[in-house]
């Protein structure tokens, strides 16, 4: 049952059938061919060639003997039945003892000269001729029957002429059939492997290809069935992946949360002892502790952040604001920063007014993440600058470029951040990076 199915056993039995087609039409076309036209006209029984001689020499076997008055009469009589044949007979002394009407040029008496001629001009010749001994042996004289060979051959040169219309229409319908069929055949084939590739191409909510329906169990149908089977596993992949990531997102949160706590206790009770009176190193060692903290402190707050943009949990409020202010309020709470490591600062903030519809905390956001990057990452430059250019943020520095190792190298999440949080309020950015240092540009998509 498998193998009926299947495409290659169809087109195999579609070719047989093709090929049987041929002997067949053959076949239809020979019965169809020697059917007479009309079977009530009485010059059929002249188109048998074979049934006249063989009936001429059984007549002429059954006169064996026989008086000429009988010969005579059973030729009359086989010329009536005959009628339009000529019929004549000569005895075993060469006279012409009886001939049809139509025969008048006979001659009385037939030498054996004009005999040999006679048998030569009607060899094939027209009127078709049989000659037959009259009885058992040769010397009781020859009967002849004739017969126009326009009534053989007229039956005749209709089936040819018939024949040489219908086999090549025979052929050619034939032929049709199978292109015709052929073309249904992988039209239908087509079909359905353009509709698997659309089903494929179209993607639904989720991203996931819509399941086809299998309408035959062949190769094709094969095809459909492992791949509803793709979708199905792609579905399970999907939703298991999707509760992982609700649980890696929510195990993150928590632990951001729960970490919280003993470095606010930790950077407290450092901060106190640095207070205290300690050695030179001690207060180095407090210096480096408190600097970890508040770098930790500074990731879990990263962490976090991402986890609620990916989520989509991020407070974001979309609304006008005066990009100048938070950019000086931001720069302003930097600036000791970037003074205490001695760098050059170039801060060119214009009095003048630039509305941005975004969210003022993401903004300032994205600008302390910036900075901080530039702190960590660009410090052996020495530079920062900070300018509004063809209504932009530019922030610039002097650093190894975003290409170059650094010795405070992490996980890249607080670019992450940058991004993210500049796609949900409808900003975009470019970074110009080289040995020489790093340009970052945000602007207002258009």
């Amino acid at each position: 049952m498998k193998h009926i199915r299947s495409l290659r056993t169809q087109y195999l039995l579609l070719i047989v059938v093709a090929i049987m087609l041929l002997p067949l039409s053959a076949i239809i076309a020979a019965l169809v061919l020697n059917i007479p036209f009309e079977h009530s006209k009485p010059n059929t029984i002249y188109q048998d060639t074979i049934d006249l001689e063989n009936k001429w020499h059984h007549e002429a076997s059954k006169l064996d003997q026989s008086s000429s008055t009988t010969i005579t009469n059973h030729l009359i009589k086989f010329n009536q039945e005959y009628a339009l044949a000529s019929v004549f007979w000569v005895d075993n002394q060469g006279q012409t003892r009886y001939h049809s009407p139509s025969l008048s040029s006979l001659p009385n008496q037939w030498s054996a000269a004009y005999t040999v001629q006679f048998m030569k001009r009607s060899y094939n010749g027209d009127p078709f001729t049989v000659v037959a001994f009259i009885g058992k042996q040769k010397n009781q004289g020859f009967m002849v029957l004739q017969v126009p060979r326009h009534l053989i051959n007229n039956e005749r040169d209709k089936i040819s002429t018939r024949s040489t219309k219908i086999y090549p229409f025979l052929f050619l319908m034939i032929f049709f059939i199978f292109m015709y069929v052929s073309w249904v055949f992988f039209s239908r084939f087509r079909r359905r492997l353009l509709h698997l590739q659309q089903a494929m191409s179209q993607a639904e909510t989720a991203g996931i290809p819509a399941q086809v329906e299998i309408s035959r169990k062949d190769e094709i149908g094969q095809l459909e069935q492992s791949f509803n089977k793709m979708i199905d596993q792609l579905k399970e992949s999907r939703i298991r992946e999707r509760n992982e990531e609700e649980l890696r997102k929510q195990l993150i949160m928590n632990l951001s949360h729960d970490l919280r706590s003993p470095l606010t206790a930790i950077s407290g009770h450092a901060y106190s002892l640095k207070n205290e009176h300690l050695t030179e190193q001690g207060k180095k060692s407090m210096s480096v502790i408190l600097n970890k903290v508040n770098d930790l402190s500074g990731l879990i707050d990263n962490l976090l952040s991402y986890t609620l943009l990916s989520a989509k949990k991020y407070p974001i409020h979309l609304e006008e604001v005066d990009v100048m202010r938070v950019l000086r309020q931001t720069l302003a709470s930097w600036y000791p920063l970037f003074e205490r490591e001695r760098f050059t600062i170039s801060f060119d903030i214009p009095d003048k007014l630039l509305i941005w519809h975004a969210d003022a905390e993401g903004l300032k956001r994205v600008i302390d993440n910036l900075l901080q990057n530039v702190l960590r990452h660009a410090r052996s430059g020495h530079y920062i600058g900070v300018c509004i250019t063809n209504q932009s943020i530019v922030i610039s520095d002097h650093g190894p470029g975003m290409t170059e190792m650094s010795n405070h190298k992490g996980a890249g999440i607080g670019l992450t951040i940058v991004s993210m949080l500049l796609q949900q309020m409808n900003l975009d950015w470019d970074i110009q990076t080289s040995s020489t240092g790093t340009t970052i540009t945000i602007f207002e998509k258009k």
